[in-house]
Formats: structure tokens, C-alpha cells, sequence
């Protein structure tokens, strides 16, 4: 329970100056959406009780004090000096910001509480209000002031947009100073001087273009009205008494002025002869008094009109006809430049098009086919938030695809507007998105290409076989897949083409192939002719990656046939039942999120699953996405860790599926033996009916789960970027709850040596309830493809080991409430690669027609003896097949540790991974070791890393403990 002591004060400087955003917190509540914004008030001192211990938390601002920069960091800091635990407690909670009651009093007695608004990917803060009439100011005026965040000279800053003294003015602040200032006559024309976030206009950068913003400025508006209104008494008072009752003599007939003036039929009249009308006999009217008529008038819809200024004469002519000032400015530019009575010049006529959403959802659907687009699940677009999207093709092929298939949809200008930057993006070369693309394929070209700049001296042939290399990985990377034909009900489709034919790739296809695909066959016959040309010390190694290059082709086949099960397993959706995608965020690091894959690896701070449930809402015709993301400590990715993410999600619904699909990678946190035996209890633990889990091939962005990753990373970025530092998992849930129908809490995984042989090899599995079979795992190498393989119950028995899997017991804590729901229209599946061969039918009788002849000229040709039936499968693959585990055994750690530590002793000694390596080959033949015990390379430096991170914090724990012993 948490108790406020002190309440405190407010800082004009600080919670209404330039920091102000600082200072100012949205409250952590259920059903927090529209709430405004509380102040974290200067010298609030709050009580909390912890394991029998009293906590006294104070907000100190200006001290030179030990200070924490956020309250978790506070209250876990001392906790953990007092107890020696690392338990991380919720500065919200421990601040009382989490307590309605608390709340209420820190928002009592303030006369403006800020805003904050969203511009694209900024927060636009609005800190004070001051409100004109001016239109080019969008009615605000002197006093406004509103705040962004934003880079300046590559360092974070405070964009201080104000109105004052009629100009507006952005200050740029860093470290509490002022480092550049821009002054301008309108939001746009400030904002323009300086150059910076030119894709937004400067009313925006202000906030003047945001609904809410410009309903307080009404609020806080100088009263007008029109000349219509004057006979309307309260209204034409309240313009009184906010104008000049405070600036003149009382008892004066002012509202017969207007009623006057209004009942004539003259609309221009001189003030000041008519002020001597109301006014007592030789009244004095101050310049103030004057100022004040003149700011009434104008407030009530008149017009000065006098051509000359107040210097000049004392004589002010006033027109009653609503027009504004910049109109009878730009009025006299054109009588002096045309002359007076010149008609006025014609405006051009601009007719303007909104695209009907029909076209909007085309265009969107197009762009979300896998054939079209590769979606990045690390990189999004700055200004939107999305993904990016690499266009699998050039604009232009791409425009004729969409027109063809959309040909009333928007056009071509259009189209090629809203790929221009932002998150579309061409990319030739997109190695390193899939591991195995990029070693089977990219690497392989990129080898050959080496070979031929390197042992072929003719210029003119080495130019060719270049050209040639480039086409044939075009070809490769690009056409292809496209190619290779599924229906939208995911079944593989025949094909002429032996190459092209998934189902004769898969091992089904008992047809004829009449046809040899050139560009397929020019692949072999290149490998075949660079034998000609290099020496034959290459020879092994260009058959070598001519099996790479195989296995890259099925990589392909298989990918493009798993992708259509996401579309088919959500078109099997009914009201009973759910479809989950997982997949596991990269680990998220302390203070910034790295940008490639690689540079993940190793790295130990925080990991996290998602979980994406998809169940269908027949009523309104939509798909309804919650997303749950588990983050913790403990970042060993493993089927335990999986179970335990499952079971957090499955506990939180309200109403649980009664069956479920289940979508995912086949990374080995998935696709091993303890997780598909754990599956087949799910009946028993959960009353769910695990209908299958199918395992999707390896790519970029396989599901929408990835873009929901980037989406996170966005989120972190951007929490980052406004000043905050990801340093605990509390900052993770920050950072990213706002986002759609997400659910984040902290898991901490339940974890309690057989395996399935041959487990790689099948893409699906299912576990049967009923029947016969019921206690049994079914697996196929594919959807729909070959035969069931069974696993009986006394043989799944054998395979644990006597290992007893139990229902995960996780500690999870609360999950957030998400701020909006996720939901998608449903649409009508499209089919992939849709060029179906009508004469299927016809073909058990074709191969009779066919002439011997073409058939022995076929039979010569290279792809037939390369491409055998079931060639894709991965158990007929010599590529892309998951080593055995293989662990460093404790004598060669041992020997690794003491070369290790030589180093750390004398620099001169330290040895690198391949150093190593030979070292261990020398005492394999002084038969010190065994051969088969040393370890590859990479598996060497991995361990280098590991060890020296251990080592590391080993050796800063033990000065701690020496340097707190001395001062004890």
C-alpha cells in the first residue's frame, strides 16, 4: 500500500517551461484512454512498506544528491544495497501513480493541465495556450507554446514552437540551453527558415491542425461576433466587458452605438465623431481608451478602412462588411499595380479526388502478397511506424502486375506516387534476410564471381560469364518462385516443367514432364562450361555449389508452398476456433535496438516471445489479432520457454478456442521433441484440441508477426529517441503498450535426453483426441504431401526417457490492457501463381503421343537427371540440414580456459579463436586429445565471447564485494 506524505508544489519554470513534457505523466490505469496528463509535482515524498522495511521516495529537482533517473531505478537501487536481491519494483507503483486517489489530489487546483498530440511519429506537447482570431495562426496567439523532440547536429533536442509578441518563433534547446532560435510571421514560414522536418507543415509542428488543440483555443478565444449579432445584448456584451468596460467611464449608452449604427443603411462611418455622440461634451479619450474601442470594434466585425495611418490623421473610417486584413492588402497591391476599379484577378480552379476506400484496400492488398513484397521484421519507416517493404521487382513490372489484376483501380501516376520513399523499398541484393538463402545462395554467386575475376585472364569471356552469373541469381532470386504454382486451398499444382512441378518435387507426381525450363537448364550448363575454363583443382568445388545451389531451389519450393497454409489455416477459422503465430523477438538490449541480425547474437539482456491469436468474428466479417508479448530475464530460448509463453496466453482469454493451429518457424525452440510431446497433453491441461502445427521454411517475414516485431522495435526506437532509457523490463512495457491489441507482461519460464529421429524432416504435425489413434503424433514432411508417420504411445514413453512433462507453471505477471483493438476486414484469398493447367487431365493419355525422339532429347538434358522425384524434400537434401548438437567437452574447455587466462596474464600471449584451434590440432597429434573432440572455429570464438562476458561480470562483482568489506 502505498501512502502520499507530501503534496507539494508546482514550477512555473519547469512544469510550463521548455522541459515541461518532463514533467507531466499519463496515469497507468485500466481504461486509461483519454485521461489527462497529472504533474509530477517537486518534492512529492510518497511511503511504501517492503520486506518489513519502511521506503520513503522523494522528487528532487536543482540537487546534487544521489539521484536515481526514474523511480524503478530508486527503489530497486536501495533495495537491492539493503537486501542484496535483485528484485526490480514498479517505480509507478512505488510513486502511488498506479492509485486513482493519489492521482486525483497530485491534479488538484491546476489552472491548465497540458496536451499532447501525435504529428506522424512525434509528439507534439502543448504546455500553454493563448488564442487570436488570426486565421493564419489557426486562432492561436501570444502565449501559445508547444514542444517536440527531435536531432539537431546529431544530438537530441527540444523543439520549442511559441507565439509571442505577434511572430512566431521556434527555439531549439540542448542541456538546458537555447542553441539556435528562428523567427517567422506564420507557423509554415518559421518552420520553413529552419529547415528541419520538411514533410510536415509547421501548423502541424505547432499542433494548430489537431482537432483537440483547436477546441481549446475556442475555449480560450477573444470573444467576437458579427454585425448581425449586435442586436443580440448578452452576446455583444460579453465582447464589452472582456474589451472596454475596464478601460472606460461607466454609465456610457455604448450598445446604442451599434443598435445606430446597424438601424442605417451606410456601412462606413468615422469612429471618432461618432464616439463624441455617447460620450459627455469635450470627453478626453486616452490612447488606451482608443486602443481598447478599436480592439471592440474589430472583435465585432468591423474593418479599418483608413488609407492612411494614425500619424498622418486622428480621422478612423470603419466598414462593417466582414473581410479580413490580408484581403484588403492584397486589395491594394492590385489597385496599385492595375489601377482602381481593375476587375479582380481570375483564381485558377483546382479540382481535388479523394480515392474511394475500395481503391485504398487494392492497393494494400496487392502489397501484401509474399510474391510482391519482402517484409522486414527489423527495419521500419521513421514517419509511419510500418515495416519496410522490399518490392520484389522493378516499379514498372509491378505497376503492369497490379493494373492487370486491379484494372479499375488507381492509376498509374498514383501508383507510382505511393511507392516513392518512405517504406517501399527495391533491393537487388537481399542476402542475409534468410540464413539459408544467403548461404546456399548469395555466398555461392558471390564465390563464383571471385573464381572468374581471379583464374580467367580473357577479358571479353570473363565480362560474359559475369553477365551470365548475374542473370542466372536474378533468375534464381527473383522468377523462380514465381514460377512454382499452388491453389489457394494450398494444393501443389502440376506442372510440364519438370523444375517448375511442386508436386513432383515433393515426391507426388506420378504425370509426364514434356518440358525443360531454359532458364533452369542454363544454370547447369554454366557450371558445366566454367569446368572448361578453370583449372580442375575447382572442379569439386563448383559441383559443390552446384548441390548448394539445388538446395536453394528447393529452400524455394518448400517456402512458397508453407507461406499459402497462413491464408489456409485462417480461412479455416470458425467461431470455435483460434490460429496462433509465434515467433521470438530478437533480445532487447540496455538503451538503443541494433538494426541487422547479426549483431544479436551473443547478446544477453532481455528476450521476448509473441504470440499472435487470430480468431474470426462472423458477424461483422473481420478477423480479430490479440497480441501477447512475454518479455524476461532468462533468455534461453527453449521449448520450456515456449510452453510457459503459451500457457500465459491461453490462462489470460476469456474465452478459450476450442481448438487451435499453430504457425511458426522451424527454429529448434519449436521444432523438437519436448514441444511436440508437451503438445499432445494439451487436450488434458487445457480442454484445447491442438489441431496442428504447421513449421514454415525460413525467410524474411513469413506472418504478420514480423511486422508487429517491427512495429516494437519502432515503438522502442521512439522511446528511446524522447529521452528514456531501456533499463528494465518495466521499460520494454512502456515502450510498446500502446501498441494494437497488444498484451505485454514479464514471464518467468517453468523449466523441469531423447529425441524424435528425423524430426527436421516434417513440416507438419497433429495430435488425434479420438479414434484409435488418440494418444498419438502424427507428422507429415509436408502439408497434404506423402504419408502420416506415426509415433505410438509406449514409443513416444520410450522416447521421454522417463522424463515426466508436466503443465506449465509460469510466474507471469499482470498483462496490460491494450488502448485499441486489433481487427481486419477478411478478404477473399488470392491465389498464388494461378497459371493452372487445363489439360491436367489429359495428361495419363499425353505420354503415349509423344514421339520417342523428343523424349530421348529430353531425357539428355541436365535437369532431368538433377531434378528426381521428391528432390525438394529436406531428407533428400545434402544442404540446409541441422547439424547435431555438439558440446565442447569439459576437458577441451579445460585447455581453452588456461589459453583464455594466458592472455588476460601477458597480452602478448592472447590468442585468437584460430589460434586456438591450431593449438588444439598440435596436441591431437601428440595424441593428447581426440580429433573428433575439437571444436569448428566459429564454435570457438562463440565460446571466447561467452566466457569473457562471464569472466567480465565475475571479476566486477568480486571488486564490489572487496571495495564494500574496506568500507565496512
Amino acid at each position: 500500500m502505498v501512502t502520499l506524505i507530501e503534496l507539494d508544489f508546482l514550477s512555473r519554470e519547469i512544469h510550463y517551461g521548455p522541459y515541461s513534457r518532463y514533467w507531466w505523466e499519463l496515469p497507468s490505469l485500466p481504461n486509461r484512454e483519454g485521461l489527462p496528463y497529472f504533474p509530477i509535482r517537486i518534492g512529492q515524498k510518497t511511503y511504501i512498506y517492503l520486506n518489513e522495511r519502511n521506503f520513503y521516495i522523494t522528487i528532487q529537482c536543482e540537487t546534487f544528491s544521489n539521484i536515481a533517473s526514474s523511480p524503478s531505478a530508486a527503489i530497486s537501487n536501495v533495495y537491492e544495497k539493503i537486501f542484496h536481491n535483485k528484485t526490480r519494483y514498479s517505480g509507478l507503483l512505488v510513486m502511488g501513480w498506479t492509485n486513482e486517489d493519489i492521482i486525483k489530489k497530485l491534479s488538484k487546483s491546476i489552472d491548465f493541465i497540458p496536451i499532447s498530440v501525435m504529428v506522424g511519429t512525434y509528439k507534439v506537447f502543448l504546455y500553454s495556450v493563448g488564442s487570436s482570431d488570426y486565421t493564419p495562426w489557426q486562432n492561436a496567439g501570444d502565449g501559445y507554446k508547444s514542444s517536440l523532440i527531435h536531432s539537431f547536429g546529431k544530438k537530441v533536442a527540444v523543439f520549442v514552437s511559441k507565439i509571442e509578441k505577434q511572430q512566431c518563433i521556434l527555439q531549439i534547446y540542448q542541456e538546458l540551453h537555447i542553441c539556435k532560435t528562428y523567427i517567422g510571421t506564420t507557423p509554415d514560414d518559421v518552420w520553413k527558415n529552419s529547415g528541419l522536418i520538411q514533410k510536415y507543415k509547421g501548423q502541424q509542428l505547432f499542433g494548430l491542425d489537431d482537432q483537440t488543440i483547436q477546441q481549446i483555443l475556442y475555449q480560450h478565444r477573444i470573444p467576437t461576433c458579427k454585425p448581425d449579432d449586435w442586436n443580440d445584448y448578452k452576446k455583444i456584451k460579453i465582447l464589452f466587458d472582456y474589451h472596454l468596460k475596464r478601460r472606460t467611464i461607466a454609465n456610457i449608452n455604448w450598445h446604442d452605438f451599434f443598435v445606430t449604427w446597424l438601424q442605417e443603411k451606410i456601412t462606413i462611418i468615422e469612429l471618432s465623431s461618432r464616439l463624441e455622440s455617447i460620450y459627455p461634451v469635450a470627453y478626453e479619450f486616452t490612447d488606451r481608451e482608443k486602443s481598447a474601442w478599436r480592439s471592440f470594434l474589430r472583435a465585432a466585425g468591423c474593418t479599418n478602412v483608413t488609407p492612411w495611418s494614425q500619424e498622418e490623421s486622428e480621422i478612423n473610417i470603419l466598414f462593417t462588411i466582414m473581410i479580413g486584413q490580408h484581403l484588403i492588402s492584397e486589395s491594394r497591391k492590385h489597385g496599385r499595380k492595375n489601377g482602381y476599379g481593375a476587375p479582380p484577378p481570375e483564381k485558377p480552379i483546382f479540382t481535388r479526388l479523394k480515392f474511394k476506400a475500395e481503391m485504398l484496400n487494392q492497393f494494400d492488398r496487392f502489397f501484401s502478397d509474399k510474391a510482391i513484397i519482402n517484409m522486414s521484421s527489423y527495419k521500419s519507416d521513421t514517419s509511419t511506424g510500418l515495416p519496410t517493404l522490399y518490392l520484389q521487382d522493378y516499379k514498372k513490372v509491378l505497376w503492369e502486375r497490379f493494373h492487370e489484376q486491379y484494372p479499375n483501380g488507381i492509376k498509374r501516376t498514383s501508383f507510382m506516387t505511393r511507392l516513392q520513399g518512405g517504406r517501399y523499398v527495391y533491393k537487388d541484393n537481399l542476402g542475409g534476410l534468410c540464413s539459408e538463402c544467403n548461404e546456399c545462395g548469395y555466398e555461392v554467386f558471390g564465390d563464383i564471381r571471385i573464381l572468374i575475376s581471379a583464374h580467367i585472364d580473357d577479358e571479353n569471356l570473363k565480362k560474359k560469364l559475369l553477365v551470365d552469373c548475374q542473370v542466372i541469381r536474378r533468375y534464381m532470386r527473383r522468377d523462380y518462385s514465381k514460377n512454382l504454382q499452388v491453389s489457394s486451398s494450398g494444393v501443389a499444382q502440376h506442372s510440364s516443367y519438370i523444375s517448375h512441378c511442386l508436386k513432383f518435387a515433393f515426391g507426388s507426381c506420378n504425370l509426364p514432364h514434356t518440358e525443360v525450363c531454359n532458364n533452369c537448364e542454363n544454370l547447369f550448363l554454366f557450371l558445366k562450361n566454367l569446368k572448361t575454363y578453370l583449372p580442375s583443382e575447382f572442379h569439386e568445388s563448383l559441383n559443390n555449389y552446384k548441390r548448394k545451389l539445388i538446395s536453394w531451389m528447393a529452400h524455394h519450393a518448400r517456402k512458397t508452398y508453407l507461406n499459402t497454409y497462413v491464408q489456409v489455416s485462417l480461412d479455416e477459422l470458425d467461431n470455435n476456433g483460434a490460429v496462433c503465430i509465434v515467433d521470438y523477438k530478437m533480445k532487447i538490449l540496455l538503451q538503443t535496438v541494433l538494426k541487422t541480425k547479426q549483431e544479436w547474437f551473443g547478446k544477453c539482456d532481455w528476450t521476448m516471445h509473441s504470440i499472435l491469436m487470430y480468431t474470426k468474428d462472423m458477424e461483422n466479417n473481420q478477423l480479430n489479432i490479440q497480441a501477447f508479448d512475454h518479455w524476461s530475464d532468462d533468455t534461453k530460448q527453449d521449448a520450456w520457454f515456449t510452453a510457459s509463453s503459451l500457457h500465459a496466453a491461453l490462462n489470460t482469454l476469456e474465452k478459450k478456442p476450442k481448438w487451435i493451429t499453430i504457425l511458426s518457424d522451424n527454429g529448434p525452440h519449436y521444432h523438437c521433441t519436448e514441444l511436440m510431446i508437451i503438445m499432445g497433453q494439451w487436450k488434458d491441461w487445457y480442454q484445447i484440441i491442438p489441431k496442428q502445427w504447421i513449421f514454415l521454411e525460413a525467410g524474411e517475414a513469413k506472418t504478420a508477426i514480423d511486422s508487429h516485431h517491427s512495429q516494437i522495435s519502432q515503438a522502442i526506437k521512439r522511446y528511446i529517441k524522447l529521452g528514456s532509457d531501456i533499463e528494465s523490463g518495466e521499460d520494454i512495457e512502456e515502450a510498446i503498450k500502446n501498441i494494437t491489441g497488444t498484451h505485454v507482461a514479464h514471464l518467468v519460464p517453468n523449466r523441469s535426453t531423447g529425441t524424435i529421429t528425423g524430426i527436421r524432416n516434417f513440416q507438419q504435425w497433429t495430435w488425434p483426441v479420438e479414434g484409435e489413434n488418440e494418444g498419438y503424433i502424427f507428422a507429415q514432411v509436408m502439408p497434404e504431401i506423402g504419408t502420416w508417420k506415426k509415433w505410438l504411445p509406449n514409443q513416444i514413453t520410450k522416447i521421454s526417457k522417463k522424463r515426466t512433462f508436466e503443465k506449465p507453471n509460469p510466474t507471469v505477471s499482470d498483462h496490460t490492457e491494450p488502448t485499441k483493438l486489433w481487427k481486419i476486414p477478411l478478404l477473399e484469398s488470392q491465389v498464388i501463381n494461378t497459371e493452372y493447367n487445363n489439360e491436367i487431365n489429359n495428361y495419363n493419355t499425353l505420354g503415349d503421343q509423344i514421339e520417342q525422339t523428343n523424349m530421348d532429347k529430353l531425357a539428355k538434358m541436365e535437369s532431368n537427371t538433377v531434378f528426381v522425384l521428391g528432390w525438394a524434400l529436406k531428407e533428400n537434401q545434402k544442404f540446409g540440414k541441422r547439424d547435431p548438437i555438439k558440446r565442447i567437452t569439459p576437458q577441451i574447455k579445460k585447455l581453452l580456459e588456461i589459453m583464455f587466462h594466458s592472455g588476460t596474464a601477458n597480452p602478448r600471449q592472447k590468442m585468437s579463436a584460430q589460434q586456438m584451434h591450431t593449438n588444439l590440432l598440435e596436441r591431437v597429434e601428440n595424441n593428447e586429445i581426440e580429433a573428433d573432440d575439437v571444436p569448428k572455429i566459429s564454435t570457438i570464438a562463440n565460446w571466447i565471447s561467452g566466457f569473457s562476458r562471464q569472466w567480465k561480470t565475475a571479476m566486477a562483482e568480486r571488486s564490489l564485494k572487496e571495495e564494500e568489506t574496506l568500507i565496512s
